[in-house]
């Protein structure tokens, strides 16, 4: 089987053979050779997960820039039967059309969306101590599963979502051999209405807040970035040398431990740390108040922690900023890049635009698309850039080629620094 980004018919058709092959271990309870059977690959095309296992590690077929979420967990169903049942769903909805109309198989984002809602019904499923959901055709038995749900005081988008997982089993009843029969005419949002709580039928959200508290944040952010997009060149030197002393004192841990001087440490123990904080060359402090001092920053000399949340804020105020003044979707705005931001002239007139990819209606990679905006985006561009060049440089670097893809990215954090950067906010 091959594993594709985007797949084009003649690639889902070469996945259904293959899936058949899988399919006929499934139905003569082949486990042996099932568990063996390749489920994701890395991008040398090394294999990461079999069947068998009980993490799926989905990262070479999501964007880590859009989400945190790369992988499919089996774990918390402990039955072998409904485990491997489950599995067999969300194989065929990797690899074949069975989990919509068209016909190509699911985005692996919304495949780990869609599983944690059907983990919802198989733990009903382990809880009755039934071997499959197919059980769930017998009409008391699905009556049995529409009381539980009431009993757990769901949403009503939570609770229609696990009964559109139903639905989708029930369709894929000509690919998978479960045969799932829902025993009601009823739609799946009447059931919702019925099993949801009851002051829950309707969303319960707001899309605006009060326009007072939405100036002082937009009023804010603005300040940040007019303020501090002067002293971007000196805050990227700054942020690199507090990185740079960092790895320093990490590199004369690391040799001592790997030399054998300290037999007594290792990279997992709590007192790591602390070693690698009194081997740095320079305290943090220091190395701040050596770029600020006598500057128009030398206000926001804190102590290191303070200083670092500083930061932070400024990446959200550059953050709120481009949403504000675009209307860009979350996944769109981890689309910007450094070079986002152009000029246009047209009828004598300039216009200002970022340009990223939208991930609506897509399948596999997004589609370049271009937003009207001002130009304090491109100041909050630059500025963020600014602030995670240092780590950029470090992905682009890295032998992992995901890793050089986030390198574009200009929402980089590090909670941990002996842990690998994260492309979120």
């Amino acid at each position: 089987m091959q594993i594709f980004l985007s797949l084009p018919g003649n690639v889902v058709n070469e996945n259904l053979d293959g899936f058949r092959k899988v399919l006929e271990s499934y139905t003569k309870s082949d486990f042996k050779n099932l568990d063996n059977v390749p489920v994701t690959k890395d991008h040398a095309g090394a294999t990461v997960s079999y069947f068998g296992d009980e993490e799926w590690i989905l990262s070479a077929y999501v964007d880590r820039k859009i989400t945190n979420k790369y992988k499919i967990t089996f774990s918390e169903i402990s039955s072998f039967e409904l485990a491997t049942e489950l599995k067999m769903i969300c194989f065929s909805w990797l690899y074949t059309n069975a989990g919509r109309g068209n016909s190509y198989p699911l985005k692996p984002s919304t495949i780990i969306f869609q599983h944690s809602k059907l983990q919802q019904i198989y733990k009903f499923l382990e809880k009755m101590k039934w071997n499959s959901i197919s059980k769930l055709s017998h009409g008391i038995l699905f009556y049995e599963f529409c009381t539980y749900l009431t009993s757990l005081q769901y949403s009503y988008g939570t609770t229609v979502q696990i009964f559109s997982m139903l639905n989708k089993i029930q369709k894929a009843n000509h690919i998978l051999p479960i045969g799932l029969s829902i025993p009601t005419d009823q739609s799946m949002k009447a059931l919702a209405i019925e099993c949801c709580a009851s002051e829950k039928t309707k969303p319960n959200q707001f899309y605006a807040m009060p326009t007072s508290i939405m100036e002082k944040i937009y009023a804010t952010a603005i300040d940040y970035i007019e303020n501090l997009y002067p002293h971007r060149v000196l805050l990227s030197e700054l942020a690199r040398e507090l990185r740079l002393n960092y790895e320093l004192g990490k590199r004369a841990v690391d040799r001592k431990i790997s030399d054998g001087t300290w037999k007594w440490l290792t990279p997992d123990s709590p007192e790591y740390r602390v070693e690698v904080n009194k081997a740095k060359p320079q305290s943090y402090s220091s190395i701040i108040e050596l770029y600020l001092q006598e500057t128009p920053l030398e206000k926001h000399i804190y102590p290191w922690r303070q200083f670092e949340t500083w930061l932070s804020k400024i990446q959200a105020a550059c953050y709120i900023v481009c949403a504000a003044f675009t209307g860009m979707r979350r996944s769109e705005l981890y689309s910007l890049h450094p070079d986002s931001f152009k000029t246009r002239t047209y009828n004598g007139k300039t216009i200002y635009t970022v340009q990223s990819y939208q991930h609506k209606m897509t399948q596999g990679r997004g589609q370049l698309s271009e937003w009207v905006t001002t130009t304090i985006v491109g100041d909050a561009i630059s500025l963020a850039e600014a602030l995670t060049q240092y780590m950029r440089e470090q992905l682009f670097n890295h032998p992992d080629p995901m890793k050089n893809h986030e390198a574009s990215c200009l929402w980089l954090t590090q909670t941990k620094k002996s842990e690998a950067l994260e492309g979120h906010l």
